[in-house]
C-alpha cells in the first residue's frame, strides 16, 4: 500500500505523505469521518482538494523534521498551473493513491472472507 507520493509541479517537487497518521490526525483535525473525506473530495473538491493536500505536505514536512516551504495559497497555486483536478493532473496523482489507501485499509467484508477461504 502507497502512503506517500512526491508530485512534481512544473519544476517544482512536493511530497506528501498519507498514512496512518496522517489520517489520524486530519480525521481529528476536521472532525469528519472516512465518509466525509470521499463526499468532500466530491462535493467541494477546489477548497477541500488544496486543504487535504497542503495538510499532507505539512505533515511530511513534520515527519522528516523539514521546513515547510510553502504557504497554503502557493500550493493552491500549483495545483491550478498544473490542470486542477483533471485526470493526469498532479492533484490527481495525489488524490487517486490518496482514496485507494483509504480502501486498501478498509476491514474486508465478511462475504469477501468467506469467499477467499473457501478458495483452495
Amino acid at each position: 500500500m502507497t502512503n506517500k507520493v512526491t508530485l512534481n509541479f512544473n519544476g517544482k517537487e512536493v511530497e506528501f505523505f498519507f498514512g496512518l497518521s496522517f489520517l489520524g490526525e486530519f480525521l481529528k483535525n476536521e472532525d469528519l469521518d472516512l465518509q466525509g473525506i470521499f463526499s468532500k473530495i466530491s462535493t467541494d473538491s477546489y477548497s477541500f482538494i488544496p486543504k487535504l493536500m497542503y495538510a499532507s505536505y505539512v505533515h511530511n514536512c513534520e515527519r522528516k523534521e523539514l521546513p515547510v516551504s510553502l504557504k497554503s495559497f502557493e500550493l493552491t497555486d500549483l495545483i491550478e498551473s498544473t490542470n486542477y483536478f483533471k485526470d493526469g493532473s498532479e492533484s490527481s496523482k495525489f488524490v487517486e493513491p490518496f482514496l485507494q489507501s483509504i480502501i486498501d485499509s478498509l476491514p474486508k467484508s465478511e462475504e469477501a472472507k468467506d469467499n477467499g477461504s473457501k478458495k483452495k
